[in-house]
């Protein structure tokens, strides 16, 4: 059976490969490390879309690095990749001041944007307060 075998020569780097490195750097409070971990991308000619730059705001936000989260979405805007609403709602909640979270929100209205995730302010209140896990593999959960 094992002559039967032929495994890969060389191992593929891709964009799931950064994103669960991030992902393992973050969970272990490595934060600096995902950051240099994500920028490393474009080595591996792998690009960052939407959801990798969601992934990682979403981590440095919920781990009160609002200020890593803006500049990864000051990045996105350089690169020309669009933030979704999800992006916007990372943002929002990341934030500390109300000034802050209105203008991210704004923005958001402006692209024409629509608030998807949550319907309304109670929904929010739910969701905010939710032991639901939050993250990249459950982008999709929406409140019904």
């Amino acid at each position: 059976m094992l002559k039967e075998h032929d495994p890969p020569r060389s191992i593929t780097v891709n964009l799931g490969t950064f994103n669960v490195m991030a992902d393992a750097y973050c969970l272990a409070g490595r934060f600096q490390d995902a950051i240099t971990v994500f920028g490393r991308m474009g080595e591996q000619k792998c690009t960052p879309d939407a959801l990798s730059y969601n992934n990682l705001i979403e981590q440095l936000g919920s781990n009160k690095l609002v200020a890593e989260s803006e500049e990864l979405y000051q990045e996105m805007g350089e690169r020309g990749i669009n933030p979704d609403e999800y992006t916007y709602v990372l943002l929002v909640e990341a934030c500390f001041g109300v000034d802050d979270a209105t203008a991210y929100f704004q923005k958001m209205v402006e692209l024409g944007l629509r608030q998807r995730t949550i319907r309304s302010s109670e929904d929010w209140r739910t969701w905010k307060g939710s032991t639901k896990p939050r993250t990249c593999s459950t982008r999709c959960w929406r409140r019904r």
